[in-house]
């Protein structure tokens, strides 16, 4: 199953250390002004 959901661009870093999220981005698509990331998250 698929989820869709919104982050801020702001709220978003990389980081090395653990989180409560990981993921690995699979594919970035430039939307004009929107970027949109498709991430494998193991969690979900």
């Amino acid at each position: 199953n698929a989820h869709t959901i919104g982050i801020r661009p702001e709220h978003i870093s990389i980081s090395t250390d653990k989180g409560d999220w990981e993921g690995v981005v699979g594919v970035t698509e430039h939307l004009g002004s929107d970027t949109f990331f498709h991430v494998s998250c193991p969690a979900f």
